[in-house]
């Protein structure tokens, strides 16, 4: 890891960067900023306890950890004069958001110290564009959201995890303001998965409810992640994969080969990345690499793969249909009764059940043919 510094409006700041061991400066690599929690710094976000390297190493992302400075606090008047909120935002070191009456609500130091810390990576390693995300816990959490806000153009998604939103009522059910700041319509696109526990005495989980219900209603992509109840405050670093599959099922595909499989896909299930080899069958079950990934089965284990099973009578004009099925994938069923006419629909949007999906028809007196497929 190496620590770094920057001058941003005057003010020298730091930040701590930590690379894979995978990193290759021919292959453009995906970003993560971590955002630390109020009266917490860099070197703790870099800790073990949030384990963003480990994820980072086993997927080969670079992540960046930032360290606040300490703003002054920040009151609501209204009107003019009288103090309805003192340190709305808090007091310590903590990450800059622009005044809830401020005319550009994305005023901030932090919003450009991130801006500088892009510049600085793009001119220094070759890293992704399309695949910059941010997260944070608590107060980070809070900055985390922020910054998907205020930079759309730069941060592809976001997570927050024991953070949410505020409503602050300026005039009773007429006024109230949003901190850290309004959730804006789509587009463009937000989307965000926002992890709390129901059991959070410090920051209530009904900030991350109030985020989803937001983000709904202005048409936005938010994914509720709801923890156990015991965790509390608490970080949950089981969930950093969960939330780093989230980034990438919300930004390009990354396919650097031009075979049509996405390249982390290929990395974790033992392919080359930069070998277009998806018409290859390497594990000689009858399904090339390409139709293992559209499958979401393992291309090197033969007993692997999209099948159908017998199907099973139940009965009472009742039919068990079942299938090897993945929890990354919906599926289609299909029938006919003449296979010289075609396939028809019979279920559609059926999410996979791992390790196999059960479905019942009635087919009535005529035969039936069955098909199954995942959904486009």
């Amino acid at each position: 890891d190496s620590t770094n510094h920057l001058v941003v409006r005057g003010e020298e700041r730091s930040f701590i960067l930590h690379m894979p061991p995978s990193y290759d400066e021919s292959t453009a690599a995906a970003v993560l900023f971590m955002f630390h929690g109020l009266n917490s710094d860099a070197q703790a976000a870099a800790s073990s306890y949030y384990n963003w390297k480990a994820t980072a190493d086993n997927n080969g992302f670079i992540v960046v950890f930032p360290d606040s400075l300490t703003p002054p606090g920040k009151n609501i008047e209204f009107p003019p004069g009288t103090i309805l909120y003192t340190n709305y935002d808090g007091t310590g070191k903590r990450w800059d958001i622009a005044h809830v009456f401020a005319t550009n609500r994305c005023d901030s130091q932090d919003i450009d110290f991130v801006l500088a810390i892009l510049d600085w990576l793009q001119s220094n390693y070759n890293i992704r564009a399309s695949h910059v995300f941010a997260s944070g816990h608590s107060y980070g959490a809070f900055f985390s959201y922020y910054c998907a806000v205020c930079l759309p153009e730069q941060i592809t998604a976001f997570a927050e995890h024991s953070g949410g939103l505020y409503e602050y009522q300026v005039i009773p059910e007429i006024w109230s303001i949003w901190w850290p700041i309004d959730v804006p319509a789509s587009p463009p696109e937000l989307a965000g998965m926002l992890l709390h526990s129901t059991g959070d005495t410090v920051v209530g989980y009904s900030n991350s409810l109030l985020l989803a219900a937001q983000m709904d209603s202005q048409a936005q992509m938010a994914e509720l992640v709801s923890l156990p109840e015991s965790l509390g405050h608490n970080w949950d670093s089981s969930r950093n994969q969960t939330q780093w599959n989230f980034f990438l099922e919300h930004a390009p595909m990354i396919d650097d080969d031009g075979d049509g499989m996405a390249d982390p896909w290929e990395s974790t299930h033992g392919l080359d990345p930069q070998s277009p080899d998806g018409e290859d069958d390497p594990d000689g079950d009858g399904m090339s690499n390409l139709q293992e990934y559209l499958a979401d089965t393992h291309p090197l284990d033969p007993s692997s793969a999209l099948r159908m099973q017998p199907p099973g009578w139940l009965g009472d004009d009742a039919i068990l249909i079942r299938w090897s099925s993945s929890t990354n994938r919906t599926y289609e069923l299909m029938y006919s009764t003449n296979l010289m006419q075609g396939f028809q629909p019979l279920a559609s949007n059926l999410p996979g059940r791992a390790p196999e999906n059960v479905y019942t028809d009635s087919p009535g007196a005529s035969p039936r043919f069955y098909r199954v497929r995942t959904a486009p």
